[in-house]
C-alpha cells in the first residue's frame, strides 16, 4: 500500500495506518477512517484508521484420504473430514483437507485480507468481542458409526500444499511447520455430534498461528490429524487396533462444515 508522509525534525517520515490523524472536515478537525490520493489516474489508499471487522467463513471444499491408498475416501461420505486410524497393519492414518472461500456476506477470503491483513485481538468496531478460532463438528451416529464414539488424544491443524481438485493426495503435501493442539482425555472425551474448536484468540503466539493459517487458506486448504509428521502419516498403525483419535466429521455442504472465524484490521496489533 502507497504511504503518506509527514515532516518531523527536518526529515520525511511514513506515518503508519492507525496513527491518529485530524484532518479538516466541514470546518471542524475529525480523524478520518481513511486517506486517499490520486495516482496514475486513480485514488489509492496511503493511510487506514484502525477498523477492526469480524468475518466467519464455511468451508468450500473438503475431503479424506490415506497416504497408502493414493486416493481420496468416499466413505462416509466424499466431502467427510477423517482422521485416524480405524484398523489393520497396512492401512496409514487419515488426512482431513478442508478450505475456506465464500464468506456469507459474499466476500472471499482472499478479498477480505487484501484489505485488512491483519489478525487482531481488537473489539470490531461493529460490536461484539475479538474472536479468531477453527471449528470441526463430528458425524453423529445416524450420520456415520465410523470413528470411536468416544475419542481422545490430539487433533493436529496444519497447511496442506496441494488441493482437494489434485488427482491424487499426498502426505508430502502435509506441512507441519506451524500446528494448532486440541486434545482430550480419556475422562473427557470428544464424543459423536460435539464440536471441537482451536481457539487461537488471546496471545501473541496465537495470533501468528492464525495469521499463518489464514494466510495460506487465501489460496490452499488446511488439514486435520492425529500425527505431527509427514513419515508418521506413511507409517502403518501395525497393532490392529483403532487410533483413540479416529473420527469423522462433517465436511463442506454437510449440517454443520468446518468453519473459520477470524478478526482482521487494516493495522497490525
Amino acid at each position: 500500500m502507497a504511504q503518506i508522509k509527514a515532516r518531523k525534525d527536518g526529515a520525511w517520515v511514513a506515518v503508519p495506518s492507525g496513527t491518529t490523524i485530524k484532518a479538516e472536515k466541514d470546518g471542524s478537525l475529525v480523524n478520518p477512517t481513511k486517506i486517499q490520493a490520486r495516482k496514475d489516474g486513480a485514488w489509492v489508499t496511503v493511510w487506514n484508521k484502525s477498523d477492526p471487522v469480524k468475518y466467519t467463513f464455511v468451508a468450500n471444499r473438503s475431503k479424506s484420504f490415506r497416504h497408502n491408498d493414493g486416493s481420496w475416501s468416499t466413505s462416509p461420505t466424499a466431502v467427510a473430514v477423517r482422521n485416524g486410524v480405524f484398523s489393520g497393519s497396512s492401512n496409514t492414518p487419515y488426512v482431513g483437507v478442508f478450505g475456506f472461500s465464500t464468506e456469507s456476506g459474499g466476500q472471499t477470503l482472499a478479498q477480505v485480507l487484501a484489505e485488512r491483513p491483519y489478525i487482531t485481538n481488537a473489539t470490531p468496531t461493529a460490536g461484539g468481542s475479538a474472536e479468531n478460532y477453527i471449528e470441526l463438528h463430528r458425524m453423529t451416529s445416524s450420520d456415520s458409526p465410523t470413528g470411536l464414539g468416544s475419542a481422545y488424544g490430539s487433533w493436529y491443524i496444519a497447511r496442506y500444499t496441494g488441493d482437494t481438485t489434485d488427482g491424487t493426495p499426498d502426505a508430502d503435501n502435509v506441512s507441519f511447520t506451524t500446528t494448532a493442539v486440541k486434545t482430550y482425555t480419556s475422562g473427557d472425551p470428544l464424543s459423536r455430534n460435539e464440536t471441537a474448536k482451536w481457539d487461537l484468540n488471546g496471545s501473541g503466539a496465537n495470533r501468528t498461528k492464525m495469521q499463518t493459517f489464514v494466510d495460506h487458506a487465501d489460496t490452499n486448504p488446511l488439514v486435520l490429524t492425529n500425527d505431527t509428521s509427514v513419515t508418521a502419516l506413511k507409517t502403518a498403525l501395525g497393532s490392529g487396533s483403532a487410533d483413540t483419535e479416529y473420527a469423522v466429521f462433517y465436511g463442506a455442504g454437510e449440517s454443520t462444515p468446518p468453519k473459520l472465524v477470524i478478526t482482521l484490521d487494516y493495522v497490525a496489533p
